[in-house]
């Protein structure tokens, strides 16, 4: 599940998608970064044997070719060194021209991965949640749209509040660590 940068080209995003775009550009400058994700969709699946309902973050990536498109599932991977994505609420019209989104940004990491010496020694994952953090703060103020970091959090379920996490536990076991930015997206409708 590596990825082509081509992939992750968003073509003339607007509104919300743009807001996602931009901060996924800057975020993705982080060293431990390798799959920058954009937009995940909430996917419902039923399991044949058991009947077991679970919702999955998918995103869809397109190769430019239509036999080759594709979904691909965005839960931790112990492959994977980083890998972040956005989830994004219904917007609510403020009345006032803008439309405000609740937009999570889901961060999985392998800390072994990202740096095996200090993994040895310690969890360093409030170090990656600095410098995310740190990336969202410097930003603020560049951007066409408006955005505020209301929470952090490390709680696989708050993590993956919109999915199934029956397997929780496994995604924050080490080397595996989640974490998640909760954040208040504003932009302009265009009237």
């Amino acid at each position: 599940m590596q990825p082509n940068n081509e992939q992750f080209r968003i073509l003339n995003p607007v509104e919300v998608d743009a807001a996602c775009e931009s901060l996924r550009k800057e975020l993705a400058k982080m060293i431990w970064v390798s799959n920058p994700y954009h937009i995940a969709q909430r996917f419902y699946n039923k399991d044949k044997a058991t009947g077991q309902t679970t919702f999955t973050p998918e995103i869809y990536i397109s190769s430019g070719q239509e036999t080759d498109d594709r979904y691909i599932r965005l839960t931790p991977n112990n492959k994977i060194k980083g890998l972040f994505f956005f989830v994004v609420s219904n917007g609510k019209n403020n009345g006032d021209g803008f439309m405000v989104y609740n937009v999570g940004i889901v961060f999985s990491v392998n800390l072994e991965l990202i740096d095996e010496e200090k993994y040895k020694n310690y969890l360093f994952t409030q170090e990656l949640i600095q410098q995310a953090r740190k990336i969202l703060k410097i930003n603020e103020k560049s951007f066409d749209f408006g955005y505020e970091v209301k929470e952090e959090t490390r709680d696989t379920r708050d993590t993956f509040k919109e999915f199934t996490v029956d397997e929780a536990n496994q995604y924050n076991r080490a080397p595996m660590q989640c974490f998640r930015f909760n954040l208040i997206v504003t932009v302009e409708i265009p009237c």
